[in-house]
């Protein structure tokens, strides 16, 4: 298929600004927005427990696209965003401004060498009885997300949060479950999709294909749409139709311009995804914050088709249909 000259210059466009990635500073993808990351480590000291039994009910709230659960971090209740594309934990900046920063994980950007990204310390972390103890954390500014969703939050809950569990999402009932350990033998409901996943630099990936075009995919449930590079194979895009063009935020107050596509040839073991809503951008500079080659990204459409059930130590991702 050969691509419209009108790609090229939103490609420019994006390769100019809307996605950085340095050995500095990383960046994410939220709803739509450009959100900041330090390149350090997540120092993993995480000592948790449930409160009763081996497993953990937690509600969910959707606003827009985005999940959200109430949690609590030493003393302070909000609302935090399930994000799956994220690394780690991440503080909304309005609301810890006061914590100790650690001043050996500043980090400048590509735009400014004074606009830092901070690291701190989080004594304890409580989610519906589930506890976490001495917890590192970005602070940045989520003020964009909350502005545009009008809701307060005060920050992401990332992979590694989750890892030591089966966590269990279903959209529809509005329910995150997570499981110390896990037997899908009770659950009756068909099973749609089931397929290995790999977790490197806390990323979560799925091989899938485009014709005979093997591809890797991350899945990041904070990611309000679906995404795909546009520099792969012509024959990734054979049937693709161009809607229009979309935005993001640069997570500096500017927008900027993207195409939104319906790509129709991606599966993903013995699934295909029919007439996916799919952003058109260069994810050339995503793939080198996560240290791991990225061709496109799953966000919350994708966990939409039904029950997802991501077994961290089995390394499988499981979707089952729900019962409308």
């Amino acid at each position: 298929m050969n691509k419209p000259l009108g790609l090229l210059f939103v490609f420019c466009l994006l390769c100019l600004g809307v996605i950085f990635a340095t050995e500095k500073a990383n960046y994410i993808i939220v709803d739509d927005v450009v959100i900041k990351l330090s390149s350090q480590p997540f120092e993993k000291s995480i000592k948790s427990h449930f409160a009763k039994n081996d497993s953990t009910f937690i509600p969910l709230k959707r606003v827009g696209n985005l999940l959200l659960l109430e949690a609590e971090i030493d003393g302070v209740v909000g609302n935090f965003i399930v994000d799956l594309g994220a690394p780690y934990l991440v503080l909304n900046s309005t609301y810890f401004r006061d914590y100790e920063i650690d001043n050996g994980y500043y980090a400048g950007t590509l735009v400014s060498e004074t606009d830092y990204v901070r690291r701190t310390k989080v004594q304890k972390l409580s989610i519906q009885g589930l506890e976490y103890s001495n917890l590192s954390a970005d602070v940045t500014d989520l003020g964009a997300i909350e502005n545009k969703r009008g809701v307060k939050i005060l920050g992401l809950l990332g992979v590694s949060l989750f890892d030591e569990y089966v966590f269990d999402l279903n959209i529809f009932t509005q329910q995150l479950i997570l499981y110390k350990g896990f037997s899908s033998s009770n659950i009756n409901n068909e099973l749609i999709l089931n397929t290995p996943i790999r977790l490197l630099n806390n990323v979560i990936t799925l091989e899938v294909k485009a014709g005979d075009v093997a591809l890797s995919f991350s899945l990041d449930s904070g990611s309000e749409r679906n995404i795909i590079d546009n520099t792969l194979p012509d024959a990734v895009y054979e049937g693709m139709r161009i809607l229009g063009a979309s935005s993001v935020n640069d997570g500096n107050g500017g927008r900027t311009e993207v195409l939104m596509a319906i790509i129709n040839n991606i599966q993903i073991g013995n699934y295909n995804l029919q007439k996916m809503r799919t952003l058109v951008i260069n994810l050339e500079n995503m793939s080198r914050a996560y240290g791991n080659k990225i061709n496109g990204m799953l966000g919350f459409p994708f966990l939409t088709l039904g029950r997802v059930i991501i077994d961290f130590k089995g390394k499988q991702i499981r979707i089952y249909q729900h019962n409308l």
